[in-house]
């Protein structure tokens, strides 16, 4: 992905904000006297549905729910679904609430609900170079037999969604091994966009490209002979900001608070569902470490500034 022809084209065709307000969150330190291990902890979160340190513990839940799940991994099958294209400045929240709604009607569809007793569906969104959207769900389903013998019908369930979307699915794909660890790579790779920013590739090589053009302007000193490519290297890193606020920004309105991305259904729905895991607490966190069990660590609260790509907002 060109950068600099993607920031040519913005310019051009995007209404980008006139400036970049960081969004704030605060975090908690616990420094354990015992072992020494500083553990961070969310007290107040940004809100931004980009921002890769508030979203660690919604993304650490969701994989610990599903792999306390008990699911045979021959019977695991991955789907992709895409909803039609739309320009990146159309993108609206009916857009995420259309493809919902495709995928329970499929879900009560003989071809599916024959074959697939539960799963999980998680949605996502691409950019293009031309800054087209392209929104789409992974479905991790449970089939009634094994993914080998292709339980689910490919011809049925392409007919079904082009009379939906206009769109066509790709194949059904089973895990090449059904081990724990194969397991466990396809729940993060279908949940990877809830971890923020550097799993949308845009933003994660806008980002990239932020923190070099920084490096280079640091290197150069706004000399005479230099100020002309300086004021550039300016230009540049604040229209790629511009550009990556209003990313976020589009995606932070489509996937409003009311907005689900993800769901169990199904029998998956149904299953106790263990949640323990080691994440990022909202509220105030425990009061022993929980590394070595040490019981009432010193504290340092710090209100950290938004500073890096997952935190910048739009004002």
């Amino acid at each position: 992905m060109n950068v600099e022809k993607l920031l040519r084209l913005a310019k051009l065709t995007l209404p980008l904000p006139d400036s970049v307000t960081p969004r704030h969150h605060q975090t908690q330190d616990d420094v354990c006297t015992e072992c020494g291990v500083i553990s961070t902890w969310i007290i107040t979160r940004c809100k931004n549905r980009c921002c890769e340190l508030c979203r660690a513990r919604e993304y650490q839940r969701t994989i610990c729910k599903l792999s306390s799940l008990y699911v045979k991994p021959s019977h695991l099958s991955q789907l992709v679904l895409p909803a039609r294209s739309v320009p990146l400045r159309k993108l609206r929240p009916s857009h995420i609430d259309n493809l919902r709604k495709d995928i329970s009607k499929i879900r009560r569809q003989t071809w599916f609900k024959d074959v697939v007793t539960g799963g999980f569906y998680m949605l996502e969104i691409d950019v293009s170079e031309t800054f087209w959207i392209n929104l789409h769900a992974h479905l991790l389903l449970e089939t009634v037999r094994s993914s080998r013998s292709r339980p689910i019908d490919i011809q049925k369930a392409n007919e079904s969604w082009y009379q939906l979307t206009r769109q066509t699915i790709q194949k059904p794909q089973g895990l090449s091994k059904y081990t724990t660890e194969d397991v466990q790579n396809i729940l993060r790779y279908t949940a990877k966009q809830m971890r923020g920013a550097s799993r949308i590739e845009i933003l994660s090589q806008l980002q990239d490209y932020i923190d070099r053009q920084e490096i280079e302007l640091a290197q150069h000193a706004e000399t005479s002979l230099r100020r002309a490519y300086v004021k550039e290297l300016k230009k540049d890193i604040h229209t790629a900001k511009r550009l990556e606020a209003y990313i976020m920004q589009v995606f932070n309105k489509a996937f409003s608070q009311e907005k689900r991305r993800c769901a169990l259904f199904g029998n998956w729905r149904k299953r106790k569902i263990e949640n323990k895991y080691k994440g990022y607490p909202t509220q105030q966190p425990q009061q022993h470490c929980r590394h070595c069990g040490a019981e009432t660590p010193p504290k340092l609260v710090s209100l950290v500034k938004a500073s890096s790509a997952a935190h910048r907002q739009a004002s």
